[in-house]
């Protein structure tokens, strides 16, 4: 069964493998390299979902629905 897995080159050339794949011994494999850094793409994920985000969680219901995580302040 073929997989499809996601992958970064570290600095030193060093392939990774994301997710914590358990992978097949004695198998072949294609790489495919993208002509972008990891970052960027964290980057862009980012920058598009920050508008979204910052509507849903600055809001006062949020804040309610997450107050009893918030430490006690002693007066």
């Amino acid at each position: 069964m073929s997989q499809i897995l996601e992958a970064v080159i570290d600095g030193n050339g060093v392939l990774k493998i994301l997710n914590g794949h358990d992978l097949p011994r004695n198998r072949k494999a294609i790489v495919t390299v993208l002509d972008e850094s990891p970052e960027s793409v964290a980057a862009d994920t980012a920058l598009l979902s920050e508008d979204v985000l910052s509507r849903e969680w600055l809001s006062e219901e949020e804040d309610k629905a997450w107050a009893h995580l918030q430490p006690e302040t002693s007066s």
